[in-house]
C-alpha cells in the first residue's frame, strides 16, 4: 500500500454491481474522517477503466464483490497491480455467498482480505 502522509485519509475504491450496497457503503465511508470514497464501478472492469484513466487517485483499499461482474478476481487483481505500477493497493473482496471455495479462490489469487455480509458480524479478513 502506498504509505499515508501525515493526515491524508485512506482512500477507498468500492467495486459492486447492487446498487443498494453501494449507497450504504458510500453513506458509511462519507461520515468518517479517515476514508475517502475516490470512485465506485458495477462491474470490475468499469473499475479498472476507472483506475487506468485516474492514476491520480488510485486508492489505498479497494472493496469489491467476490466475483466483480465480468472478470474473475484472478484478472481483477494483476489489472489492478497493472495499474498501479509502483504503488500496492489491497483489496478486500466482500460476498453474502460465503463459500469456502469462493474465499479459498479469492485469497489463492492475490486478495488481501474478505468480507463476509452475512449480517452474523463475524466477517473475516486477514490484514
Amino acid at each position: 500500500m502506498s504509505e499515508l502522509r501525515g493526515n491524508e485519509n485512506v482512500r477507498v475504491f468500492l467495486v459492486d454491481e447492487h446498487h443498494m450496497f453501494r449507497a450504504g457503503v458510500r453513506h458509511e465511508l462519507q461520515n468518517s474522517p479517515d476514508l475517502e470514497l475516490v470512485g465506485e464501478a458495477a462491474t470490475g472492469e468499469q473499475a479498472i477503466r476507472h483506475l487506468q484513466e485516474n492514476p491520480q487517485s488510485l486508492p489505498h483499499v479497494i472493496l469489491a464483490d467476490l466475483s466483480p461482474s465480468g472478470i474473475s478476481e484472478a484478472d481483477f487483481i494483476r489489472a489492478t497491480e497493472d495499474v498501479a505500477i509502483d504503488r500496492r493497493i489491497h483489496i478486500l473482496f466482500s460476498s453474502a455467498a460465503e463459500t469456502d471455495d469462493g474465499v479459498i479462490a479469492a485469497m489463492s489469487a492475490g486478495a488481501h482480505g474478505f468480507l463476509g455480509r452475512s449480517g452474523r458480524g463475524d466477517g473475516r479478513s486477514t490484514s
